[in-house]
């Protein structure tokens, strides 16, 4: 019987759409609002059919809640996690908020897991926890938390996540790490990466030279139930399908809205004279920046990261992120 966290957020949803697809199993998958649910439906049933809809269970849930868990562990004979659930944003203001969903969260999940003798456990966690060395040209699993840097709220939560699992596999859980770069997936809800193609409806002049790694959703979604169905455990891997610079990724979503692509390179001083205004405007109004100040740096940093590890574990292929981007840069003007 497998459980799903987070069954309405980007990967939760697309790794619903696979597992239904898989032979037979008992799916029950966590929500917290109707809200949320019903705009999942309505994704997943643009993908699949009602039937596999039909085959997962859903629970109302909240992972910081104990007695809510109590009653997901006790109802069901859960032998696999996949705990997808967690909170994402870059307002300084909301880091109180970042703690209690993305490390207690996650000590909650990590907890009922141990208690409960759960198979094997999945977290879903970030390549923001990947920055050891400063100087590295090509981040891998290798790469370690450096406390030194200017890690974001986020950044910092994810990684406290990733040590409440590491400490259930020294309790004997098996467990499994993932590393997603920039998710990209069908937009249905605010957040994520989702914001990224809202914000260049209306185009945009400005670029920045940094880079990062890009995955779809699907790939996420695959990656983790076939590492799930493996002999590997106590492992982590980064799923990554491309590095690309910030400029080609913008240019590629303008040019599907037809809008007035990157062509002026902002200096870094105006994006932190920027960021530091609306920091002002977070703290004291709780104005959702558009550029976090904690991201300044990677904007004007190219960081590439490989997934060499699981396409050897796994023979693993990534499907091309631009096509991606285009395909839900269509949708989203749909």
């Amino acid at each position: 019987m497998i459980l799903v966290t987070g069954g309405t957020g980007l990967v939760g949803i697309h790794l619903l759409m696979r597992l239904c697809k898989l032979p037979s199993q008992h799916i029950i998958a966590m929500y917290r609002s109707l809200d949320k649910l019903e705009k999942a439906s309505v994704l997943f049933l643009e993908n699949n059919t009602l039937a596999e809809w039909k085959l997962i269970e859903w629970v109302e849930g909240d992972i910081t809640e104990i007695p809510s868990l109590e009653c997901v562990f006790d109802a069901y004979k859960i032998t696999q996690v996949y705990h997808c659930a967690a909170y994402v944003t870059f307002q300084r203001s909301a880091f109180d908020t970042l703690k209690k969903v993305n490390i207690e969260g996650t000590a909650n999940m990590v907890n009922f897991s141990v208690d409960y003798k759960v198979e094997k456990f999945c977290y879903v966690s970030s390549i923001a926890t990947l920055n050891s060395e400063t100087n590295q040209t090509v981040f891998n699993e290798t790469s370690r938390w450096n406390s030194e840097q200017n890690n974001s709220g986020y950044a910092i939560s994810k990684f406290g996540g990733e040590m409440e699992v590491w400490r259930g596999s020294e309790e004997g859980l098996s467990v499994i790490i993932v590393h997603p770069g920039v998710i990209v997936g069908e937009v249905f809800r605010k957040g994520s990466s989702s914001d990224i193609f809202k914000n260049l409806k209306k185009g945009m002049p400005f670029f920045t030279n940094g880079g990062t790694g890009y995955v779809s959703a699907f790939d996420v979604a695959k990656a983790i139930t076939e590492l799930m169905d493996s002999d590997i455990k106590n492992d982590n891997f980064i799923l990554v399908s491309e590095n690309l610079n910030h400029r080609k990724v913008t240019q590629t979503i303008t040019d599907i809205y037809g809008k007035k692509g990157p062509f002026f390179e902002a200096p870094k001083f105006l994006v932190l004279l920027v960021a530091r205004a609306e920091y002002v405007l977070d703290n004291v109004f709780g104005y959702c920046p558009k550029i976090a100040l904690d991201m300044v740096d990677s904007l004007f940093v190219v960081s590439k990261y490989s997934s060499k590890k699981i396409e050897k574990a796994l023979d693993f292929k990534f499907e091309a992120i631009i096509p991606v981007l285009k395909k839900v840069a269509k949708n989203v003007i749909n």
